[in-house]
C-alpha cells in the first residue's frame, strides 16, 4: 500500500491510497513521484473549487449590498408604504434569489395579523391558499421568536406539527426566513422570505 497525503492551503484534506491485492509490490521512486503528482493535482482542484465558491459568495454578498443600498434609497423616497413595497420587493426578491417575499402586519385593534403585500419570482405561483387574517395562536412559532426578538428560519418538513406548518405545506413552501418587525419595541408584523 502507498498512501499520499492531500493538502490544501497547508491543511490535510485527505489521502490517496494506492493498493495491490494480488501481489506484494515494492513501491519505487517513480511510483511515489507519480502518486505525489496526482496528490498535487487533486490539491489544486480542491483549492480552485474553494476559490470559486468563495468568489461566488463574494459576488452574492455584493449583489445583496447593492440591493440594500438601492432599497434604502427607495424606502426614504417612497411616498407610501404600498409604493415602498412595489419598488423594493422585486429588488430584494431577485437579490436574495427567493421564490416569495411578503409583509404581514399586526392590526392592534383586532390583534390579528394579515398579509399586506407579497411578491413572487417569475414562474412561481403567487398564492395557493386563500388569504386570511391570523390570530397570534396560528403563528405561534413566529410570535414565540418575536418575543425574544429573534428571527425564525427553518425547513418546513422538519418543523413540529402545527397550524403554521400545515399552512406552509399547503402553499408548497420548503423553507422560510421570517424577520419580525417592531415599532417602539412592540411586535408589529414581519417580513418573510421562502422557497
Amino acid at each position: 500500500m502507498l498512501d499520499i497525503p492531500v493538502f490544501s492551503n497547508g491543511d490535510l484534506v485527505g489521502t490517496i491510497s494506492f493498493e495491490t491485492t494480488k501481489v506484494q509490490r515494492n513501491w519505487d521512486d517513480e511510483d511515489i513521484s507519480f502518486a505525489r503528482t496526482i496528490s498535487d493535482i487533486i490539491s489544486l482542484a480542491i483549492t480552485s473549487q474553494r476559490r470559486y465558491e468563495a468568489e461566488k459568495k463574494l459576488e452574492y454578498k455584493s449583489e445583496l449590498l447593492s440591493a440594500m443600498a438601492l432599497c434604502t434609497e427607495k424606502f426614504l423616497l417612497s411616498k407610501s408604504i404600498n409604493e415602498m413595497f412595489i419598488e423594493t420587493y422585486e429588488i430584494m426578491g431577485k437579490a436574495t434569489k427567493v421564490d416569495h417575499l411578503y409583509y404581514y402586519e399586526k392590526d392592534f385593534a383586532t390583534n390579528s395579523i394579515s398579509q399586506k403585500f407579497k411578491w413572487s419570482k417569475e414562474g412561481v405561483t403567487l398564492q395557493i391558499t386563500e388569504l386570511q387574517k391570523f390570530i397570534p395562536e396560528n403563528l405561534a412559532e413566529i410570535i414565540s421568536q418575536a418575543k425574544n426578538k429573534k428571527i425564525l428560519k427553518g425547513i418546513t418538513r422538519k418543523m413540529k406539527d402545527s397550524f403554521f406548518k400545515e399552512l406552509l405545506m399547503a402553499n408548497e413552501i420548503k423553507s422560510i426566513l421570517i424577520l419580525p418587525l417592531f415599532i417602539k419595541d412592540e411586535f408589529s408584523g414581519f417580513i418573510g422570505f421562502d422557497d
